[in-house]
Protein backbone atom coordinates (compact mmCIF):
# COMPACT_ATOMS: atom_id res chain seq x y z
CA UNK A 1 0.00 0.00 0.00
CA UNK A 2 1.63 3.40 -0.90
CA UNK A 3 1.47 6.38 0.74
CA UNK A 4 -1.31 8.08 -1.61
CA UNK A 5 -3.21 5.19 -0.32
CA UNK A 6 -3.51 5.47 3.01
CA UNK A 7 -6.18 6.24 5.57
CA UNK A 8 -6.41 9.84 6.88
CA UNK A 9 -5.80 8.64 9.99
CA UNK A 10 -3.18 5.67 10.27
CA UNK A 11 -3.81 4.47 13.77
CA UNK A 12 -6.44 2.34 13.27
CA UNK A 13 -4.61 0.64 10.62
CA UNK A 14 -1.52 0.46 13.20
CA UNK A 15 -3.90 -1.06 15.59
CA UNK A 16 -5.34 -4.02 13.32
CA UNK A 17 -1.53 -4.57 11.71
CA UNK A 18 -0.46 -4.90 15.92
CA UNK A 19 -3.66 -7.28 16.06
CA UNK A 20 -2.51 -9.98 13.19
CA UNK A 21 1.21 -9.74 14.08
CA UNK A 22 -0.13 -11.03 18.13
CA UNK A 23 -1.74 -13.69 17.15
CA UNK A 24 0.87 -15.95 16.34
CA UNK A 25 2.83 -14.36 19.19
CA UNK A 26 0.24 -15.67 21.55
CA UNK A 27 0.65 -19.18 20.23
CA UNK A 28 3.96 -19.36 21.01
CA UNK A 29 3.23 -18.42 24.27
CA UNK A 30 0.46 -20.06 25.17
CA UNK A 31 2.12 -23.28 24.29
CA UNK A 32 5.54 -22.90 25.37
CA UNK A 33 3.90 -22.31 28.81
CA UNK A 34 1.97 -24.94 28.84
CA UNK A 35 4.73 -27.35 27.72
CA UNK A 36 7.11 -25.58 30.70
CA UNK A 37 4.48 -26.11 32.64
CA UNK A 38 4.29 -30.10 31.94
CA UNK A 39 7.94 -30.41 31.73
CA UNK A 40 8.12 -28.90 35.48
CA UNK A 41 5.40 -31.47 36.73
CA UNK A 42 7.94 -34.36 35.41
CA UNK A 43 10.76 -32.42 37.21
CA UNK A 44 12.25 -32.36 33.53
CA UNK A 45 15.69 -30.08 33.13
CA UNK A 46 14.19 -29.10 29.61
CA UNK A 47 11.77 -26.74 31.48
CA UNK A 48 14.33 -24.07 31.62
CA UNK A 49 14.80 -24.08 27.76
CA UNK A 50 10.61 -23.89 27.32
CA UNK A 51 11.06 -21.19 29.43
CA UNK A 52 13.50 -19.58 27.57
CA UNK A 53 11.13 -20.21 24.35
CA UNK A 54 8.08 -18.64 25.79
CA UNK A 55 10.64 -15.42 27.10
CA UNK A 56 11.63 -15.32 23.72
CA UNK A 57 7.70 -14.82 22.52
CA UNK A 58 7.25 -12.29 25.22
CA UNK A 59 10.11 -10.24 23.75
CA UNK A 60 8.77 -10.15 20.36
CA UNK A 61 5.54 -8.56 22.00
CA UNK A 62 7.54 -6.33 23.45
CA UNK A 63 9.56 -5.57 19.92
CA UNK A 64 5.54 -5.17 17.98
CA UNK A 65 4.69 -2.84 20.97
CA UNK A 66 7.76 -0.54 20.64
CA UNK A 67 8.08 -0.30 16.92
CA UNK A 68 4.22 0.04 16.08
CA UNK A 69 2.47 1.68 19.05
CA UNK A 70 1.27 4.99 18.65
CA UNK A 71 0.88 8.21 20.96
CA UNK A 72 -3.00 8.58 21.35
CA UNK A 73 -2.76 12.04 21.51
CA UNK A 74 -1.36 13.10 18.13
CA UNK A 75 -1.92 11.17 14.81
CA UNK A 76 0.83 9.12 13.15
CA UNK A 77 2.66 10.84 9.90
CA UNK A 78 2.13 8.83 6.92
CA UNK A 79 6.01 9.19 6.25
CA UNK A 80 6.75 8.31 9.79
CA UNK A 81 4.07 4.98 9.13
CA UNK A 82 6.10 3.97 6.42
CA UNK A 83 9.32 3.73 7.75
CA UNK A 84 7.68 1.62 11.30
CA UNK A 85 6.49 -0.69 9.12
CA UNK A 86 10.04 -1.21 7.18
CA UNK A 87 11.63 -0.98 10.32
CA UNK A 88 9.54 -4.33 11.49
CA UNK A 89 11.00 -7.21 9.12
CA UNK A 90 14.60 -5.72 9.86
CA UNK A 91 14.10 -5.78 13.65
CA UNK A 92 12.01 -9.10 14.07
CA UNK A 93 13.49 -11.46 11.71
CA UNK A 94 16.50 -12.36 13.99
CA UNK A 95 13.93 -13.05 17.29
CA UNK A 96 11.26 -14.63 15.47
CA UNK A 97 14.03 -17.37 13.50
CA UNK A 98 15.17 -17.65 16.95
CA UNK A 99 12.44 -18.87 18.29
CA UNK A 100 12.25 -21.79 15.19
CA UNK A 101 15.86 -22.70 16.61
CA UNK A 102 14.90 -22.78 20.21
CA UNK A 103 11.94 -25.82 19.27
CA UNK A 104 14.49 -27.39 16.88
CA UNK A 105 17.41 -27.60 19.80
CA UNK A 106 14.40 -29.09 22.18
CA UNK A 107 13.59 -31.47 19.51
CA UNK A 108 17.75 -32.38 19.60
CA UNK A 109 17.80 -32.91 23.55
CA UNK A 110 15.46 -35.87 23.15
CA UNK A 111 12.37 -34.27 24.38
CA UNK A 112 9.55 -36.61 25.48
CA UNK A 113 6.85 -37.68 22.21
CA UNK A 114 3.98 -35.87 24.27
CA UNK A 115 5.15 -32.21 24.12
CA UNK A 116 5.94 -32.91 20.15
CA UNK A 117 2.88 -31.66 19.26
CA UNK A 118 2.60 -28.50 21.39
CA UNK A 119 6.49 -27.85 20.25
CA UNK A 120 5.41 -27.96 16.45
CA UNK A 121 2.52 -25.24 17.22
CA UNK A 122 5.16 -23.45 18.54
CA UNK A 123 7.42 -23.80 15.58
CA UNK A 124 4.25 -23.51 13.09
CA UNK A 125 2.96 -19.99 14.95
CA UNK A 126 7.14 -18.32 14.27
CA UNK A 127 6.80 -19.70 10.95
CA UNK A 128 3.48 -17.82 10.50
CA UNK A 129 4.77 -14.56 11.85
CA UNK A 130 7.87 -14.64 9.93
CA UNK A 131 5.76 -14.94 7.05
CA UNK A 132 3.38 -12.09 8.13
CA UNK A 133 6.42 -9.28 9.02
CA UNK A 134 7.63 -9.96 5.75
CA UNK A 135 4.12 -9.10 4.08
CA UNK A 136 2.80 -6.43 5.61
CA UNK A 137 1.80 -4.86 2.56
CA UNK A 138 -0.78 -7.83 2.97
CA UNK A 139 -2.12 -6.87 6.06
CA UNK A 140 -2.59 -3.34 4.60
CA UNK A 141 -4.80 -4.27 1.75
CA UNK A 142 -6.87 -7.09 4.77
CA UNK A 143 -7.20 -3.79 6.59
CA UNK A 144 -9.76 -2.33 4.04
CA UNK A 145 -11.60 -5.27 3.95
CA UNK A 146 -11.72 -5.32 7.79
CA UNK A 147 -12.45 -1.29 7.98
CA UNK A 148 -15.61 -1.59 6.25
CA UNK A 149 -17.18 -4.12 8.84
CA UNK A 150 -15.83 -2.47 12.10
CA UNK A 151 -17.61 -1.37 14.89
CA UNK A 152 -18.74 2.17 15.68
CA UNK A 153 -16.41 4.66 16.70
CA UNK A 154 -13.10 2.99 15.95
CA UNK A 155 -10.63 5.79 16.67
CA UNK A 156 -7.72 5.22 18.76
CA UNK A 157 -7.69 6.91 22.30
CA UNK A 158 -5.44 5.10 24.08
CA UNK A 159 -3.18 2.31 23.24
CA UNK A 160 -1.80 -0.23 26.26
CA UNK A 161 -1.30 -4.06 26.23
CA UNK A 162 -4.13 -3.76 28.88
CA UNK A 163 -6.47 -0.75 27.87
CA UNK A 164 -8.24 0.04 31.22
CA UNK A 165 -5.89 -0.79 34.21
CA UNK A 166 -9.42 0.04 36.10
CA UNK A 167 -10.76 -3.39 34.56
CA UNK A 168 -8.14 -5.17 35.53
CA UNK A 169 -8.45 -4.59 39.21
CA UNK A 170 -12.27 -4.97 39.22
CA UNK A 171 -11.53 -8.06 37.65
CA UNK A 172 -8.74 -9.41 39.77
CA UNK A 173 -11.04 -8.75 42.92
CA UNK A 174 -11.81 -12.74 43.61
CA UNK A 175 -11.55 -13.98 47.26
CA UNK A 176 -8.00 -15.87 47.40
CA UNK A 177 -9.31 -18.42 49.97
CA UNK A 178 -11.88 -19.77 48.07
CA UNK A 179 -11.79 -22.57 46.07
CA UNK A 180 -11.29 -22.64 42.40
CA UNK A 181 -14.32 -22.06 40.28
CA UNK A 182 -15.23 -24.20 37.44
CA UNK A 183 -17.58 -23.58 34.89
CA UNK A 184 -19.46 -24.62 31.38
CA UNK A 185 -17.69 -21.88 28.79
CA UNK A 186 -18.26 -21.12 25.63
CA UNK A 187 -15.20 -19.75 23.58
CA UNK A 188 -16.03 -17.78 20.14
CA UNK A 189 -13.08 -17.02 17.77
CA UNK A 190 -12.74 -17.62 14.25
CA UNK A 191 -8.53 -18.40 14.71
CA UNK A 192 -8.24 -22.49 15.23
CA UNK A 193 -5.05 -22.01 17.07
CA UNK A 194 -6.53 -19.31 19.10
CA UNK A 195 -9.54 -21.81 20.02
CA UNK A 196 -6.64 -25.02 20.80
CA UNK A 197 -4.77 -22.42 23.10
CA UNK A 198 -7.76 -21.81 25.19
CA UNK A 199 -9.56 -24.92 25.36
CA UNK A 200 -6.28 -26.10 26.42
CA UNK A 201 -5.60 -23.61 29.08
CA UNK A 202 -9.26 -23.48 30.35
CA UNK A 203 -9.79 -27.53 30.44
CA UNK A 204 -6.68 -27.29 32.81
CA UNK A 205 -8.47 -25.42 35.46
CA UNK A 206 -10.95 -27.92 35.12
CA UNK A 207 -13.61 -26.19 32.88
CA UNK A 208 -15.58 -27.51 30.26
CA UNK A 209 -15.13 -25.97 27.55
CA UNK A 210 -17.28 -25.39 23.68
CA UNK A 211 -15.19 -24.19 21.05
CA UNK A 212 -16.92 -22.72 17.54
CA UNK A 213 -15.51 -20.47 15.11
CA UNK A 214 -18.17 -17.96 13.91
CA UNK A 215 -20.97 -16.38 15.30
CA UNK A 216 -23.97 -18.50 13.83
CA UNK A 217 -22.61 -22.05 15.71
CA UNK A 218 -22.23 -20.39 18.80
CA UNK A 219 -25.83 -19.45 18.48
CA UNK A 220 -26.52 -23.21 17.73
CA UNK A 221 -24.58 -23.84 21.00
CA UNK A 222 -26.37 -21.67 23.22
CA UNK A 223 -29.67 -22.98 22.02
CA UNK A 224 -29.05 -26.39 23.01
CA UNK A 225 -26.85 -25.87 25.89
CA UNK A 226 -26.56 -23.32 29.13
CA UNK A 227 -23.26 -21.68 29.45
CA UNK A 228 -22.02 -19.90 32.54
CA UNK A 229 -19.47 -17.39 30.41
CA UNK A 230 -18.57 -16.60 27.00
CA UNK A 231 -15.57 -15.79 25.67
CA UNK A 232 -15.75 -13.80 22.38
CA UNK A 233 -13.31 -12.74 20.02
CA UNK A 234 -13.71 -9.11 18.52
CA UNK A 235 -12.93 -9.51 15.43
CA UNK A 236 -14.70 -12.16 13.35
CA UNK A 237 -15.39 -13.03 9.38
CA UNK A 238 -19.45 -12.39 8.77
CA UNK A 239 -20.81 -10.90 12.30
CA UNK A 240 -18.14 -9.85 14.37
CA UNK A 241 -17.99 -9.99 18.27
CA UNK A 242 -19.50 -6.47 18.40
CA UNK A 243 -22.85 -7.19 16.63
CA UNK A 244 -22.94 -10.68 18.21
CA UNK A 245 -22.12 -9.11 22.01
CA UNK A 246 -25.43 -6.61 20.93
CA UNK A 247 -27.61 -9.41 19.76
CA UNK A 248 -27.13 -11.38 22.93
CA UNK A 249 -28.09 -8.07 25.23
CA UNK A 250 -30.40 -7.83 23.78
CA UNK A 251 -32.21 -11.12 23.91
CA UNK A 252 -33.97 -12.17 26.94
CA UNK A 253 -32.57 -16.14 26.74
CA UNK A 254 -29.14 -14.89 26.52
CA UNK A 255 -28.49 -11.41 28.15
CA UNK A 256 -27.55 -12.49 31.63
CA UNK A 257 -24.91 -14.99 30.30
CA UNK A 258 -21.10 -13.01 31.08
CA UNK A 259 -19.65 -11.83 27.89
CA UNK A 260 -15.60 -11.23 27.98
CA UNK A 261 -14.14 -10.12 24.80
CA UNK A 262 -11.07 -11.34 23.45
CA UNK A 263 -8.45 -9.95 20.96
CA UNK A 264 -5.28 -9.01 20.76
CA UNK A 265 -6.66 -5.64 18.77
CA UNK A 266 -5.51 -3.14 21.46
CA UNK A 267 -8.10 -0.27 20.44
CA UNK A 268 -9.46 1.21 23.18
CA UNK A 269 -12.74 2.54 22.19
CA UNK A 270 -14.16 -0.67 20.89
CA UNK A 271 -13.46 -1.84 24.20
CA UNK A 272 -15.53 1.20 26.03
CA UNK A 273 -18.13 0.06 23.11
CA UNK A 274 -18.42 -3.19 24.45
CA UNK A 275 -18.68 -2.76 27.62
CA UNK A 276 -21.06 0.03 27.38
CA UNK A 277 -23.02 -2.81 24.93
CA UNK A 278 -22.87 -5.41 28.40
CA UNK A 279 -19.78 -7.17 28.14
CA UNK A 280 -18.98 -8.05 31.51
CA UNK A 281 -14.98 -7.75 30.79
CA UNK A 282 -12.26 -7.71 28.53
CA UNK A 283 -8.77 -10.29 27.87
CA UNK A 284 -6.36 -9.11 25.77
CA UNK A 285 -3.76 -11.37 23.80
CA UNK A 286 -1.73 -12.58 24.22
CA UNK A 287 -3.10 -14.45 27.12
CA UNK A 288 -2.17 -13.97 30.79
CA UNK A 289 -2.36 -17.25 32.28
CA UNK A 290 -3.03 -15.72 36.00
CA UNK A 291 -5.15 -12.91 34.57
CA UNK A 292 -6.92 -14.91 32.41
CA UNK A 293 -8.03 -17.02 36.11
CA UNK A 294 -9.04 -13.94 37.58
CA UNK A 295 -11.00 -12.94 34.99
CA UNK A 296 -12.60 -16.19 34.83
CA UNK A 297 -13.10 -16.42 38.20
CA UNK A 298 -14.53 -13.04 38.64
CA UNK A 299 -17.41 -14.09 35.97
CA UNK A 300 -18.02 -17.04 37.24
CA UNK A 301 -18.33 -15.90 40.98
CA UNK A 302 -20.99 -13.12 39.58
CA UNK A 303 -22.72 -15.48 37.65
CA UNK A 304 -23.15 -17.70 40.72
CA UNK A 305 -24.18 -14.31 42.78
CA UNK A 306 -26.70 -13.58 40.19
CA UNK A 307 -28.01 -17.19 39.58
CA UNK A 308 -28.91 -17.56 43.43
CA UNK A 309 -31.08 -14.26 43.81
CA UNK A 310 -32.38 -14.96 40.95
CA UNK A 311 -33.24 -18.35 42.52
CA UNK A 312 -34.50 -16.72 45.45
CA UNK A 313 -36.78 -14.48 43.74
CA UNK A 314 -37.76 -17.49 42.28
CA UNK A 315 -38.92 -18.89 45.64
CA UNK A 316 -39.91 -15.40 47.16
CA UNK A 317 -42.61 -15.14 44.22
CA UNK A 318 -43.65 -19.22 44.26
CA UNK A 319 -44.34 -18.28 48.38
CA UNK A 320 -46.23 -15.14 47.31
CA UNK A 321 -48.82 -16.64 45.37
CA UNK A 322 -49.33 -19.67 47.72
CA UNK A 323 -49.81 -16.69 50.18
CA UNK A 324 -51.77 -14.95 47.77
CA UNK A 325 -53.83 -17.79 47.36
CA UNK A 326 -54.45 -18.63 50.90
CA UNK A 327 -55.32 -14.84 51.71
CA UNK A 328 -58.02 -15.25 48.92
CA UNK A 329 -59.76 -18.19 50.51
CA UNK A 330 -59.51 -16.60 53.89
CA UNK A 331 -60.67 -13.38 52.25
CA UNK A 332 -63.93 -15.49 51.36
CA UNK A 333 -64.26 -17.61 54.27
CA UNK A 334 -64.47 -13.65 56.01
CA UNK A 335 -67.37 -12.71 53.23
CA UNK A 336 -69.37 -15.79 54.61
CA UNK A 337 -69.12 -14.99 57.80
CA UNK A 338 -70.84 -11.88 57.01
CA UNK A 339 -74.79 -11.56 56.53
CA UNK A 340 -75.20 -13.63 52.81
CA UNK A 341 -78.76 -11.28 52.71
CA UNK A 342 -79.91 -8.22 54.73
CA UNK A 343 -82.00 -8.87 57.11
CA UNK A 344 -85.67 -7.97 55.87
CA UNK A 345 -87.81 -6.63 58.78
CA UNK A 346 -90.95 -4.44 58.98
CA UNK A 347 -90.69 -1.30 59.71
CA UNK A 348 -87.14 -1.37 59.32
CA UNK A 349 -84.79 -0.48 56.62
CA UNK A 350 -80.85 -2.14 56.88
CA UNK A 351 -78.07 -1.13 54.36
CA UNK A 352 -74.76 -2.10 54.49
CA UNK A 353 -71.37 -2.05 52.67
CA UNK A 354 -67.84 -3.52 53.78
CA UNK A 355 -64.46 -3.21 52.03
CA UNK A 356 -61.38 -4.02 54.03
CA UNK A 357 -58.39 -1.95 53.75
CA UNK A 358 -56.06 -5.47 53.64
CA UNK A 359 -56.90 -8.73 52.44
CA UNK A 360 -58.41 -9.61 55.33
CA UNK A 361 -59.29 -7.04 57.91
CA UNK A 362 -60.78 -7.57 61.76
CA UNK A 363 -63.86 -4.90 61.01
CA UNK A 364 -67.65 -6.69 60.92
CA UNK A 365 -70.99 -6.29 60.85
CA UNK A 366 -73.65 -8.56 61.35
CA UNK A 367 -77.87 -8.58 61.74
CA UNK A 368 -80.65 -11.41 63.07
CA UNK A 369 -83.22 -12.10 64.67
CA UNK A 370 -83.27 -12.27 68.49
CA UNK A 371 -86.63 -13.94 70.42
CA UNK A 372 -89.37 -11.69 71.60
CA UNK A 373 -88.80 -9.42 68.82
CA UNK A 374 -85.54 -8.29 69.46
CA UNK A 375 -82.84 -7.54 66.33
CA UNK A 376 -79.49 -8.03 66.86
CA UNK A 377 -77.01 -5.18 65.53
CA UNK A 378 -73.68 -5.66 65.62
CA UNK A 379 -71.02 -3.66 64.19
CA UNK A 380 -67.35 -4.17 65.70
CA UNK A 381 -63.39 -3.56 65.19
CA UNK A 382 -60.98 -5.58 66.24
CA UNK A 383 -57.60 -3.84 66.45
CA UNK A 384 -55.06 -4.30 63.89
CA UNK A 385 -55.59 -5.72 60.42
CA UNK A 386 -54.56 -9.04 58.75
CA UNK A 387 -55.00 -12.70 59.24
CA UNK A 388 -54.96 -12.35 63.49
CA UNK A 389 -57.56 -9.40 63.27
CA UNK A 390 -59.82 -11.92 60.85
CA UNK A 391 -59.13 -14.94 63.04
CA UNK A 392 -60.70 -12.55 66.22
CA UNK A 393 -63.45 -11.33 64.14
CA UNK A 394 -64.51 -15.10 63.00
CA UNK A 395 -64.77 -16.37 66.57
CA UNK A 396 -66.62 -13.59 67.67
CA UNK A 397 -69.21 -13.29 65.53
CA UNK A 398 -69.74 -16.78 65.99
CA UNK A 399 -69.89 -16.74 69.77
CA UNK A 400 -71.83 -12.74 69.72
CA UNK A 401 -74.60 -15.23 68.36
CA UNK A 402 -74.84 -18.03 69.87
CA UNK A 403 -74.96 -16.52 73.57
CA UNK A 404 -77.22 -14.07 71.97
CA UNK A 405 -79.85 -16.50 71.84
CA UNK A 406 -78.43 -18.93 74.59
CA UNK A 407 -79.67 -16.28 77.03
CA UNK A 408 -83.02 -16.40 77.07
CA UNK A 409 -82.78 -19.98 76.31
CA UNK A 410 -81.07 -20.79 79.47
CA UNK A 411 -83.13 -18.83 81.41
CA UNK A 412 -80.15 -16.64 82.97
CA UNK A 413 -81.73 -14.16 85.58
CA UNK A 414 -79.60 -10.55 84.83
CA UNK A 415 -80.73 -8.39 87.48
CA UNK A 416 -80.05 -4.38 87.35
CA UNK A 417 -79.91 -1.61 89.37
CA UNK A 418 -83.35 -0.27 88.97
CA UNK A 419 -86.18 -3.09 90.11
CA UNK A 420 -88.32 -3.74 87.53
CA UNK A 421 -92.02 -3.07 87.91
CA UNK A 422 -95.03 -5.49 87.41
CA UNK A 423 -95.82 -3.27 83.94
CA UNK A 424 -92.39 -3.55 82.31
CA UNK A 425 -92.34 -5.36 78.68
CA UNK A 426 -89.31 -6.56 79.74
CA UNK A 427 -87.39 -4.54 77.01
CA UNK A 428 -84.44 -4.02 79.46
CA UNK A 429 -84.13 -7.24 80.22
CA UNK A 430 -83.62 -8.30 76.64
CA UNK A 431 -81.05 -5.55 76.38
CA UNK A 432 -78.91 -7.01 79.66
CA UNK A 433 -79.31 -10.22 78.06
CA UNK A 434 -77.67 -9.48 74.63
CA UNK A 435 -74.62 -7.16 77.11
CA UNK A 436 -74.30 -10.39 79.44
CA UNK A 437 -73.92 -12.28 75.75
CA UNK A 438 -71.60 -9.94 75.15
CA UNK A 439 -69.57 -10.14 78.81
Amino acid sequence: MSIDNLPQNVEPLLSFIRHELRTPINAIIGYAEMVQEDLEDAESPLSDDCEDLAERGRRLLDLINQLLMTDGDRQTDPLDFQERLANVPKVMTTPTQAVVTGVETLFNKGLGSEFTLDLEKVRDAAIALDHLIHHLDTLCSDFQDYAKTETPEPSVVADSADPDPRLSQESMEVDPASPDLVGNILVVDDNPTNLDLLERQLTRKGHQVTTCLNAKLALEHLQQSAYDIILLDLIMPDTNGYEFLKFLKGSPEFQFIPVIMISALDDFQNIVQCIKVGAEDYLPKPFDPILLKARIDASLERKRLRDKELLYTQQVETLSALLQQELDKGRQMQKNFLPPQILRKSGWEFDAFFSPAKQLAGDFYDLFDLPEQTVGIVIADVCDKGVGAALFMGLFRSLIRIFSGQTSLDGLSVQTSQDLTSDDDGSHLNHHRILEAIA
